[in-house]
């Protein structure tokens, strides 16, 4: 596909006529992929026949091709990552022959096509590479469900795509906010292939991240940042296109500006989020100071944005916690502990510690037993290379102190 930005890209629209001849192109497999566009009329005599007959092929062909697509944790799509190459090949095999049945003409040629792409839908299987790239995400992130809600009215969709951490931890979704209008007759993608009524061309408008739960704490929408799309398609100049191979009213199948491969179905038990507003995209701003994204090479927008959003995350978190800014009881043990050989594990050096530190105190009675505030401190400082005064080093150990109790209050939520 020409563009390839945000977790997700286009997935489709797509149909056609319910006749006669083949055309041939080539995929990206390398395969030759058949359609066809009605040239025969149908007789009124026999036309219910023949679209009775259609219908039952094409819904054997459904269920014999959902039968092979695996299904994922979290109700990610299946890719040709995570499918073997032989499963692959026989969904491509069965794709193919599906394709041969689609019982609508295509979207520039049939009001009623345009109106059975409205409403919502979920990837189900995709070897594209903006799809490919999020399904095996590192640091124990899981891609979850993909939806692509289309408001044909508006001339509007939305790419939505859900991350999870696999400890539940974490989790957000993605939005590729996009507008959409049906190609002209005759027009030649990437791939070298000729509109003939099934293609819709593609305007990419902004990309939404937005954090949802934190430690598993809700932020209700407020960690959100967005950025310019800038894919292969932006960069080169070319209008993101994507035909529409079959289309009913449960199951679509789209190729890709590049043959790259889309399934969808309508969801069944997990649902999209409602799109946004057209006015409410439009307040969201985006200009020249916004990270750009393209989902052929990246993850996230960019480093910069990775360090501001996990940084003001932690913030909001942190801002909404109540913290024990107390110094642990046996941070004199642990100071000498870090300053000493080492030679036993902690937990033996601190009973000999505090042994000896009884000791001493009681061989120096009558002496005050209470141990200073600022132990740790002078423990500290000794161990120092004396660079500043002793007040001024207990100054900035009792900060640190607290910003480590902090550190550790975060990470062990």
């Amino acid at each position: 596909m020409e563009h390839r930005f945000c977790l997700l890209a286009l997935f489709a629209v797509s149909g056609w006529s319910s006749a006669a001849f083949t055309v041939l192109r080539r995929t990206t497999c390398g395969m030759f992929h058949a359609r066809r566009e009605s040239i025969l009329p149908i007789s009124s005599s026999n036309s219910d026949d023949v679209s009775m007959q259609e219908s039952l092929s094409s819904s054997i062909l459904k269920k014999d091709l959902l039968s092979v697509i695996p299904e994922l944790p979290f109700g990610a799509p299946a890719t040709n990552l995570t499918t073997s190459p032989e499963t692959c090949l026989e969904i491509e095999r069965k794709v193919s022959n599906l394709e041969l049945l689609t019982p609508l003409p295509p979207l520039l040629k049939s009001a009623k096509a345009v109106e059975v792409l409205d409403g919502d839908w979920q990837l189900i299987y995709s070897d594209a590479s903006e799809i490919t790239r999020i399904s095996k995400l590192p640091l124990g992130f899981r891609l979850g469900p993909v939806f692509q809600p289309i408001d044909v009215a508006a001339g509007r969709f939305e790419n939505q795509a859900f991350i999870k951490h696999r400890l539940l931890l974490v989790s957000g979704h993605t939005r590729v906010v996009a507008d959409f209008f049906l190609a002209a007759l005759g027009e030649t993608n990437s791939a070298g292939v000729v509109n003939i009524g099934e293609r819709a061309n593609v305007k990419f408008q902004k990309i939404i991240f937005t954090l949802r739960r934190l430690l598993v704490l809700p932020t209700f929408g407020k960690i959100r940042k967005t950025a310019v799309p800038n894919g292969p398609a932006e960069q080169k100049g070319i209008i993101p296109c994507i035909d529409v191979t079959y289309l009913d009213d449960t199951f679509r199948i789209s190729r890709g500006g590049d043959g790259s491969l889309f399934i969808l179905t309508r969801p069944c038990t997990k649902k999209p989020l409602p799109m946004l507003s057209k006015d409410t995209v439009e307040n969201i701003v985006v200009g020249p100071e916004s990270p750009t994204f393209d989902a052929s090479v990246d993850i996230l927008p960019s480093p910069a944005f990775k360090t501001k959003h996990e940084t003001d995350a932690v913030a909001d978190t942190i801002s909404k916690q109540p913290i024990d800014i107390s110094i642990p009881y046996d941070a004199a043990a642990k100071l000498a502990y870090e300053s000493s050989d080492k030679s036993m594990d902690y937990p033996a050096f601190k009973i000999k510690f505090e042994a000896d530190a009884v000791a001493d105190i009681i061989f120096k009675q009558p002496i005050d037993v209470s141990i200073p505030y600022d132990a740790a401190a002078k423990l500290a400082y000794q161990s120092s290379d004396k660079s500043m005064d002793y007040p001024t080093f207990k100054t900035k150990f009792e900060a640190d102190a607290v910003a480590d109790i902090v550190a550790k209050k975060v990470s062990s939520l």
